[in-house]
């Protein structure tokens, strides 16, 4: 078999962000929208805050809330994540954003 990885990034040059897509579930997609000089710690920081949001498995309110996280000074990320959160899902979302930086 053959796969194909497509990455989807949009740049936005005026503001020097990229917009990154990581779908969470069949019917949850995150948008991230992070500064093109995102570096390997913070993404470990949100990684680690987002690994905190985790639920019980056995939670069933699955409605979205927006979270948002500090990067640096004058730059922050927000989120919408799920409230019934797993585990494996923060640790699977937390990989994804430590496979984001390139600095």
């Amino acid at each position: 078999m053959n796969f194909e990885r497509k990455i989807k990034r949009k740049i936005d040059i005026s503001k020097h962000y990229l917009e990154h897509s990581f779908h969470l579930r069949d019917d949850i997609k995150v948008i991230l929208r992070l500064p093109i000089d995102f570096n390997i710690d913070e993404a470990f920081r949100i990684g680690q805050i987002v690994q905190g949001y985790a639920y019980a498995e056995d939670c069933l309110d699955d409605e979205l809330q927006h979270y948002q996280f500090p990067v640096r000074e004058g730059v922050s990320v927000t989120l919408e994540l799920p409230l019934d959160l797993s585990s494996q899902e923060a640790s699977r979302f937390s990989e994804f954003l430590a496979s984001l930086p390139f600095c």
